[in-house]
């Protein structure tokens, strides 16, 4: 027999068996590996969020350095604190003195950005019956203000613009603090326009009744890359938490309709277990996390037949808030738990 033929007829394919295991084999190799690959880009995900927290965190203790002072929160968040509003107002009217001493802004307002009120001097205002949100502080304070020292909001260069843009913002005009990512700036219409909340006034600088002379501030939030709840901002530096916050809860959740406290607590041992604000005398920043809710704070955790509070850094944080990013831990709150 001729060499090449013995060799032609010992050649044979795989048989079913020997396919199923080199495709199960593939399989499992392909599934292992798409579970690293996913980590991996659920992790670049995180960081790249934690990144640009470090950078808002950075923004804002640059801010402390130029006005002496974070910024306050000033804003009603729906609490059972009946003097919550008073609170923030004399808080934002101390800051201004204290940042801007030669502001001649009218005291109404800054009254409309506590309580979303309209009044004589405000004459449109879509802030309902709360005042500046913990969603909207951030661009609102990082915005820049003008180098007008008697007007830092009313004069080019701070929040405020002529009303006759409408919702078209000039922001080029605006002297940003932070270099925000225009394109996630928002909330926006179809068109790219802001529609978000927003107040317009009449300018203090020239009191008459000419259109060229009534302002407007839009309230823009600013959310992480591919994420649709924004960056919040809570100034942790002027009060206790019960200041806020007497309702028991011990941790505030945040709910875009009633707008209710965005705090972390902790408790202050030193001080009897008193319970505080994480990151005390400084400022909260947070994020939903990479699954875009924020979950339920407020509630309690049962243990048997007692309940036990979620506090930083104990926790147990589980659910939607397991993922939610801070400026005060380099890693979520799952993994930040003790």
């Amino acid at each position: 027999m001729h060499p090449i033929q013995s060799l032609a007829r010992t050649k044979r394919g795989f048989t079913l068996v020997e396919l199923l295991v080199v495709i199960t084999i593939i399989g499992i190799l392909a599934g292992l590996l798409l579970v690293g690959v996913n980590a991996a880009l659920k992790a670049a995900r995180r960081t790249q969020i934690q990144t640009e927290i470090n950078n808002l965190h950075a923004a804002f203790e640059e801010f402390r350095q130029s006005k002496n002072a974070y910024p306050p929160n000033c804003m009603n968040q729906g609490q059972p604190v009946t003097n919550l509003e008073a609170i923030a107002f004399a808080d934002l009217e101390r800051f201004m003195k204290s940042a801007f001493p030669r502001h001649r802004e009218r005291k109404e307002l800054l009254y409309s950005l506590v309580y979303g009120t309209t009044n004589p001097v405000v004459t449109q205002s879509s802030l309902n019956r709360y005042g500046m949100r913990a969603d909207e502080a951030i661009v609102f304070w990082l915005g820049g203000f003008s180098d007008d020292p008697q007007y830092p909001i009313s004069q080019k260069g701070g929040p405020a613009y002529p009303n006759t843009f409408g919702p078209a913002e000039p922001l080029d005009e605006r002297s940003f603090i932070f270099e925000f990512d225009r394109a996630r700036l928002g909330p926006r219409d179809d068109n790219g326009l802001f529609a978000g909340r927003f107040l317009v006034y009449k300018s203090p600088i020239i009191d008459n009744d000419s259109s060229n002379d009534v302002l407007r501030i839009n309230l823009w939030t600013y959310t992480p890359p591919n994420k649709k709840q924004p960056f919040l901002y809570f100034d942790t530096s002027r009060h206790a938490a019960v200041s806020y916050d007497n309702s028991g809860s011990p941790v505030g959740a945040y709910d875009p309709v009633s707008n209710n406290v965005v705090a972390i607590k902790q408790i202050d041992t030193a001080a009897g277990n008193r319970i505080q604000f994480a990151n005390p005398d400084s400022f909260q920043i947070l994020t939903a996390g990479l699954d875009d809710e924020w979950g339920d704070f407020s509630k309690f955790v049962i243990l048997k037949d007692y309940t036990v509070p979620i506090l930083y850094p104990s926790g147990p944080f589980t659910g939607e808030i397991a993922d939610t990013q801070v400026n005060f831990s380099q890693k979520p709150l799952e993994d930040s738990e003790e």
